[in-house]
């Protein structure tokens, strides 16, 4: 949980949803009061070419995410997926949502997506300019909507591809599976995806925990004051440091906190709140970390926090079961908690990137994680 993307890695994104929507207006307001805000309701859906590769009419329906409409079909023994896709159908499809923003939220720092997984081949337009696209389906990706967004309403569509039959050897869904938030940051703001934790010294009591953040935007006299507090939220230390626009780096040394561990899976949070040069806060973000000590060797096999830990592991794959790949927050907690009940202290996520709230769930509940980026690379 030191941010160290190797074999027993674990990883937690915070996931707040904080948004105001009207879903009969299928309309999201840009608010740039908060930083980031749940966008998954009231999209609209069409299928755009069905299962046989025909294109079919359009006729969007209203749906929030996250969607598969792949397991929202019959099963029917011909469907292009297979067997190994569940006799379901594939095909194309199209999500549509209006954004609206005012002048001052298109003067204001900038606005971004961050698409958690969409399966797969997605191409993100604003006002019919394409802002990016993510062929892989399981990977996380952040688009800059900034430059395309204009006063008024805006109209983001998503398009999906999942006609080229057959890409797996397992379920994968069709559509966009899992969240959609909308970052909202200041000019000077901290880097998304940008915080990165480590915790070189890990002792029972008396460790060191390093953080590292970039800034974007002018930051010339411009502070952060960076805080650890425990798992109720009471602050424990603090420090103050002089910040560039370029990597910082902060340190607590020897601080006495709580080791996470299979059976006592402790959690604390770093909180990063940039100022300006009269002492006001421009910015917030907050990263969840946990302090332990990973050995294997030879020898002694695998050693979590310095005691030598069988691992009885799983094979998990992204999706759960009769939803299809839908990836809600409470399925993910109970498909960790399953694991936990029946005696598993690991997993290998087969065969791609699960959900962020999988490993957020892990974390919270005392699994280790091996994050399995993908299952083959042939062309």
């Amino acid at each position: 949980m030191n941010r160290l993307r190797y074999i027993f890695s674990i990883c937690v994104v915070m996931l707040i949803p904080a948004f105001v929507i009207n879903a009969r207006s299928n309309i999201s307001a840009i608010n740039s009061t908060q930083r980031k805000q749940l966008i998954d309701d009231a999209w609209q859906f069409t299928l755009v070419q069905n299962d046989k590769g025909e294109q079919v009419p359009t006729s969007f329906q209203m749906v929030d995410l996250p969607h598969d409409w792949s397991i929202l079909n019959d099963f029917t023994k011909g469907a292009a997926m297979g067997n190994d896709g569940g006799y379901l159908p594939a095909g194309k499809g199209l999500y549509k949502k209006t954004l609206v923003a005012t002048n001052d939220d298109i003067g204001k720092g900038r606005h971004m997506l961050y698409l958690e997984g969409a399966y797969m081949d997605a191409h993100v337009f604003v006002n019919d300019s394409l802002v990016g696209h993510r062929p892989y389906g399981y990977s996380s990706v952040l688009y800059d909507l900034s430059s395309y967004l204009k006063p008024g309403e805006n109209e983001l569509s998503i398009s999906v591809d999942n006609s080229q039959q057959r890409n797996a050897r397992w379920y994968t869904g069709s559509g966009i599976y899992r969240h959609v938030w909308l970052l909202n940051l200041p000019n000077t703001h901290v880097k998304p995806w940008s915080v990165y934790i480590t915790t070189p010294k890990v002792e029972k009591y008396r460790s060191t925990v390093k953080a590292s953040f970039d800034v974007n935007g002018q930051s010339d006299g411009f502070t952060a004051s960076v805080y650890i507090k425990n798992s109720d939220g009471k602050l424990l230390y603090e420090t103050n440091t002089p910040i560039n626009s370029e990597s910082n780096n902060v340190e607590f040394k020897d601080v006495p906190l709580e080791l996470w561990d299979i059976d006592s899976p402790y959690i604390y949070t770093l909180e990063i709140c940039l100022k300006d040069k009269d002492g006001n806060i421009i910015d917030t973000i907050d990263e969840t970390f946990g302090v332990r000590k990973i050995e294997y060797s030879v020898s002694e096999g695998f050693k979590l926090n310095d005691r030598p830990v069988l691992l009885t592991g799983a094979c998990v794959h992204s999706d759960n079961g009769l939803i299809g790949a839908r990836s809600y927050d409470a399925a993910e907690a109970h498909k960790v908690k399953m694991l936990k009940e029946a005696g598993f202290n690991a997993v290998r996520t087969s065969h791609n990137h699960p959900a962020p709230s999988f490993l957020d769930e892990c974390d919270r509940q005392g699994i280790l994680v091996i994050d399995e980026a993908f299952d083959g690379w042939r062309w």
